[in-house]
């Protein structure tokens, strides 16, 4: 009630008779105006948002706040930054956290793919070798093993299979001990005689290379893996 309605209601009630009547509106008066001075309207206040200046400086350049727009750019960096977004979900309004938390969520279950350029390339395993050979060739996840002396024929095929430089050479010393075990960790050599004369000086005959393709090549690896010390041909 404003000022000029309560001086009009005491004005009308100077107006009321008899004059008994008129003291008990007049009082009434007051008492309805004094009611009214002394009532009090309480109305609670929506909280208020962080405003852009009021965040810390781990999350001030990475969280932006607008009228109506809430965005985080980048990665976490650290732990705690996450944690002092989290604490802003108790602040402001229930859209201002409902925001900061459907921020948050996202952050901790970010999950970001990048395609290789090139397919990483897959070792073979013992069922992508010849039939043969499977039986003997073990293709472990850091080393391979042969049970044996391993043909000269036999490492070419396994060759073959194997993509990567470094699988191909661990085949080529896997075949390199395996003979040297079949010759006792000896080598063969060999010597040339005509009729009566002097045989010639032992040459030593060196374990060929997996590399090495052709007719004499092919005849290397019966040869080496025979086990003699000294051949003499005739």
């Amino acid at each position: 009630m404003s000022d000029q309605a309560a001086s009009d209601l005491r004005r009308w009630a100077g107006d009321i008779s008899p004059p008994s009547l008129q003291q008990a509106f007049t009082d009434a008066i007051e008492q309805l105006v004094g009611q009214l001075d002394r009532m009090a309207i309480e109305e609670p206040l929506r909280p208020l948002r962080p405003k852009q200046d009021e965040l810390g400086p781990a999350i001030r350049g990475q969280l932006t706040i607008k009228a109506d727009e809430l965005s985080w750019t980048g990665r976490v960096h650290e732990a705690g930054r996450l944690q002092e977004l989290s604490d802003l979900a108790t602040r402001g309004d229930a859209s201002f956290q409902e925001a900061v938390a459907a921020i948050v969520n996202g952050l901790e279950e970010e999950r970001v793919t990048q395609p290789f350029e090139s397919a990483i390339p897959v070792r073979p395993t013992t069922a992508d070798l010849p039939e043969d050979v499977a039986g003997n060739l073990l293709i472990g996840t850091a080393a391979l093993e042969y049970n044996g002396v391993m043909p000269r024929d036999e490492a070419q095929r396994c060759m073959a299979v194997l993509s990567q430089p470094a699988d191909k050479k661990a085949l080529e010393q896997l075949y390199r001990q395996t003979v040297r075990r079949g010759l006792r960790n000896s080598g063969l050599k060999i010597a040339a005689r005509r009729g009566s004369a002097r045989v010639s000086e032992m040459i030593p005959i060196p374990i060929q290379d997996l590399a090495v393709d052709g007719p004499a090549a092919a005849k290397g690896p019966s040869t080496l893996a025979s086990g003699g010390q000294n051949q003499q041909p005739r």
